[in-house]
């Protein structure tokens, strides 16, 4: 009859809702799940370098390639996320989201930045697996997106962690931060938009500023 038919056309168009809702959720998942794991494995790989100031590494090539093809677009993609879900709070929606993805963005910028710092910090000279600061300049000449895609807060507090090593005589640092340099005007200009007192609220306050051995 019509109306089986109709409650039929119903049913299905319920089922279809209750899919695409479905695969939306498990898309969120997965990207928080994506997002856990690439903070996790650049904290992991931080702590392993930073180990007798990077004494037990026998490559870098696979951590700057690390760096630059899976960890930097993670923080550019955990921007992005940010980002929406600050403007979708904006408009009404909930704003657990936004916390979230917030804090999300935050942690794989203190861990990003916190591995960065740790291979600067094992480049001042030239010994074991290390080719000294001018191969570390010329490899953070793709690190932009640490500063760029990080929260202005967290760029603020990694800029200054190379400043200070720079202004104490690490030949590394300063060539790293003349490399990212390039990069760090928007994110100042990001702080300044969001309170300079942000930079003082957590962002990669203790990662950043965490310093190794070289």
């Amino acid at each position: 009859t019509n109306e089986d038919e109709e409650d039929e056309d119903e049913e299905e168009e319920d089922s279809e809702d209750n899919e695409e809702g479905d695969v939306t959720a498990a898309a969120a998942e997965g990207a928080e799940y994506s997002l856990a794991r690439a903070a996790h494995s650049a904290g992991v790989v931080a702590v392993a370098v930073e180990c007798y100031g990077g004494a037990r590494v026998e490559d870098y090539e696979p951590i700057y390639a690390l760096i630059k093809n899976k960890l930097l677009p993670a923080l550019e993609a955990a921007k992005k996320t940010a980002v929406a879900a600050a403007a979708a709070a904006a408009a009404g929606d909930d704003g657990e989201e936004q916390g979230a993805a917030a804090a999300g963005w935050g942690l794989l910028a203190v861990n990003v930045h916190r591995l960065c710092l740790s291979v600067v910090d094992a480049h001042n000279k030239i010994a074991g697996a290390s080719k000294g600061p001018k191969s570390a300049g010329k490899h953070a000449g793709s690190w932009g997106a640490a500063v760029a895609a990080a929260p202005p807060s967290a760029a603020f507090v990694f800029l200054g962690a190379l400043r200070e090593r720079a202004a104490g005589g690490a030949p590394a640092a300063t060539a790293v931060l003349y490399a990212v340099l390039p990069a760090a005007a928007p994110a100042l200009v990001g702080l300044l938009d969001s309170g300079w007192d942000a930079a003082k609220s957590g962002g990669a306050g203790g990662g950043a500023g965490a310093r190794g051995g070289g």
